[in-house]
């Protein structure tokens, strides 16, 4: 706040203070009024000189007007007392002393305001500060945030495109699948019935195989009869021959 709007703000405070009327306020009933620039006013018992003075007043003193007649007031002081005093010595305007007393004091109470008002102004203005730097900061740190969640996103979208191209792919291979189980129950009841002609060749490859050797030994053992009766017959012939020769 520059000095020359503080001096405003002073003024404009004071005005009110001023056109606000008397500083000391009391009871509804009653008026306040001020002793005039008399050095000792009397306070009486009584409406009249003849009366018993009860105490003085100096000037500028507020008193409480109870009662008003021609020339007296009944008045009560600052302190309680009750009592007359002469109505010339008293006036309704706030004396300058009084009105001078009340403006240092609003100058102080409001120079105090203006010096904590600046205090707490320089301590937001250090938090806007710090407040600034922080959200500067949060903003880079959610800026690569940002950066970071828009490649993962950008990754999960391919993903998801990939996932969704290999699913339509099973879909439409899926509407064959009817087809596929019945070729693949044909191959299996094929396979079986092969897997059982194969194993009945086997049996007929084994006994074949044992007949043929069977064939095999009796061939073998016809030959050699054959050729041991050939060799003995051979043998008999030539004995025989042997015998007839002559000497």
């Amino acid at each position: 706040m520059t000095p020359h709007a503080i001096t405003r703000l002073i003024l404009v405070l004071l005005f009110g203070f001023v056109a606000g009327g008397p500083i000391t306020g009391g009871p509804a009933c009653a008026e306040t009024r001020y002793v005039t620039d008399m050095l000792i006013l009397t306070v009486r018992e009584g409406p009249g000189h003849e009366y018993k003075v009860m105490t003085t007043l100096r000037s500028n003193m507020a008193v409480e007007v109870l009662e008003e007649q021609e020339k007296y007031l009944k008045v009560r002081t600052e302190n309680g007392l009750e009592g007359w005093v002469a109505k010339q010595y008293i006036t309704t305007e706030t004396p300058k002393p009084t009105i001078i007393a009340g403006l240092n004091d609003t100058i102080g109470q409001l120079r105090a305001r203006v010096e904590a008002l600046e205090q707490a102004s320089a301590s937001a203005a250090g938090q806007i500060a710090a407040e600034k730097q922080n959200c500067i900061k949060r903003v880079k740190d959610l800026e690569k945030d940002l950066k970071k969640w828009q490649k993962e996103t950008a990754a999960v979208k391919a993903e998801l495109n990939d996932i969704t191209r290999k699913h339509k792919n099973l879909l439409a291979a899926s509407q064959n699948v009817a087809a596929v189980v019945a070729e693949r129950d044909t191959l299996r009841a094929a396979n079986t019935e092969l897997k059982a002609a194969n194993q009945n060749l086997k049996s007929t490859v084994e006994r074949l195989k044992q007949d043929n050797d069977r064939l095999v030994h009796k061939e073998i053992l016809k030959w050699f009869l054959a050729g041991s009766a050939v060799f003995f017959v051979g043998m008999i012939i030539g004995k025989a021959s042997r015998k007839k020769r002559p000497y």
